[in-house]
């Protein structure tokens, strides 16, 4: 369910007001003992158009709640154009 909030939010504040070809992606990979999960997307990051959102509180939220302290979650703007949110999640054995 966060990776589908994580993409339901890149596209409605993202590839939404972009004029032109816009990109979504998503990768998934093992980082050591981590579970990392990226959504890139084009677009601008404005923190207060999706600090009052309920995708994103409700997502730290369940992190937090999941994995308290072995998890972490990030979103940036990595270039220009592009926004990257970030999640890694513990793997247990």
């Amino acid at each position: 369910m966060m990776i589908q909030t994580l993409t339901e939010n890149a596209i409605k504040h993202g590839l939404s007001k972009m004029p032109g070809d816009c990109l979504i992606q998503l990768i998934v990979r093992k980082n050591e003992d981590k579970m990392e999960v990226i959504v890139v997307n084009t677009g601008q990051y404005i923190e207060e158009t999706v600090a009052g959102g309920f995708g994103l509180q409700s997502t730290k939220e369940r992190l937090n709640i999941l994995f308290g302290s072995n998890a972490h979650f990030e979103i940036v703007q990595c270039e220009s154009n592009k926004v990257v949110a970030k999640l890694l999640l513990p793997i247990y054995k």
